[in-house]
């Protein structure tokens, strides 16, 4: 994963000079995408590595010192490494939900793109289910002002 973050971000640098913006102002928006790209990437790139890094010593750990070199241990202290194989192993499966709130913390485009395609799908569920008439009077009007049929 870090490999392939410093290649995207060598290829974000690089196409800032393939592609030359016509405006002043598109240049500044294409730095501000560019940098929260960075940031957000940086960020996936650091909690990826220290949530995988401890399930990942615990197995090299448990196939060297047990599989490997057969250094048996009491049950209690085999029971403690299992338990927290456990809870190593929940923290690294859920790898894949911090992602998605490490977009929402960090980026402020994304932010906004998700608030735009949560407000959509609600407005075409409440209109395909006929909703509106449940709804607050205020929400209503909100609807029925942001209806593009």
């Amino acid at each position: 994963m870090l490999l392939f973050g410093i290649l995207m971000i060598i290829n974000i640098r690089q196409s800032r000079h393939r592609v030359q913006p016509l405006r002043h102002n598109q240049q500044q928006r294409f730095r501000s995408n560019e940098q929260q790209l960075c940031v957000m990437l940086a960020i996936q790139v650091l909690t990826t590595t220290l949530i995988s890094a401890p399930y990942s010593i615990l197995i090299v750990y448990h196939f060297s010192a047990v599989t490997i070199y057969k250094y048996i241990t009491s049950s209690n202290a085999l029971l403690i490494l299992y338990f927290v194989r456990q809870l190593c192993a929940i923290v690294y499966y859920s790898n894949c939900v911090f992602g998605f709130y490490t977009y929402i913390l960090t980026s402020r485009k994304f932010r906004g793109e998700f608030k735009y395609c949560f407000q959509y799908g609600m407005n075409f569920i409440v209109r395909k289910f006929h909703l509106e008439h449940y709804l607050p009077m205020r929400i209503q009007q909100m609807l029925l002002f942001n209806r593009n049929d």
